[in-house]
């Protein structure tokens, strides 16, 4: 198990070589981002990549507070692929938090396309709050993001949760892209908690793949407006006793 923390206003990792991996086969590793600093990766990272049957890895990033950044040139997978049925899965955790800014060229929660193997992983992103400046936790994909991957014969599960002020801007968003797949966009809490103050999810189409897939609403606000173009079949709930607009 490894864990790195970098912390402070004028502290900077400057990362010009591969991805930065996490929990990469049979492993646990550990970010925190926080008090300003900055993370530059001139590529990639992946949270989570398994090919054991005995144990698992587990990739986990927090980026907290006002001013801290991670920024990705290339893909951002949270929860990569596992290569045998009976393997423990991979699982990623991104959580961003009190105005902290993360930035990819593309989002992969449960399963990463560029390494297609057998199954998905477990993939978590929690995008919540603001700093005292009212400057919202972001996480800013220039691409595609998708929720629920899966893998070339099945599995994986994406859980995307945008609360309290958060923001997620993507060029498209896919849930559960894959058969088999699971993906899960929470808007406020997710199913079955009290309801919250909503996120933001920014993007011109959010589209339902071929998996289980599921657009949670549950807030308090009493007038949200969801302006994207959905297509595909999947289930939108709505919960809480916030207002919607589509």
């Amino acid at each position: 198990e490894g864990v790195m923390t970098v912390s402070g206003r004028d502290t900077v990792w400057e990362n010009s070589g591969d991805d930065i991996r996490l929990g990469y086969v049979r492993t646990m590793g550990t970010l925190f981002i926080d008090n300003g600093a900055a993370v530059r990766n001139a590529a990639g990272a992946i949270l989570g990549r398994s090919n054991s049957y005995l144990r698992g890895s587990t990739g986990i990033v927090s980026v907290s507070g006002a001013g801290s950044r991670w920024t990705n040139q290339g893909s951002l997978v949270v929860g990569g692929n596992s290569l045998y049925e009976d393997s423990m899965p991979a699982v990623g955790e991104l959580t961003v938090t009190d105005g902290a800014y993360v930035s990819s060229a593309v989002g992969n929660l449960g399963g990463n396309n560029a390494d297609i193997r057998a199954y998905g992983g477990s993939g978590t992103a929690t995008i919540s709050g603001s700093d005292g400046d009212g400057n919202a936790s972001t996480w800013e994909i220039a691409n595609e993001l998708v929720v629920g991957v899966g893998g070339s014969i099945g599995r994986g599960t994406g859980t995307l949760t945008i609360s309290d002020g958060g923001l997620v801007s993507a060029g498209s968003v896919q849930i559960a892209q894959r058969n088999l797949s699971t993906g899960t966009i929470n808007i406020g809490a997710a199913v079955g908690d009290a309801a919250t103050a909503a996120g933001t999810l920014s993007t011109p189409t959010i589209a339902f793949g071929a998996g289980n897939g599921l657009l949670n609403l549950n807030y308090l606000d009493a007038s949200y407006v969801v302006d994207s173009a959905i297509s595909g079949q999947g289930k939108i709930a709505h919960n809480g006793s916030g207002v919607t607009h589509f």
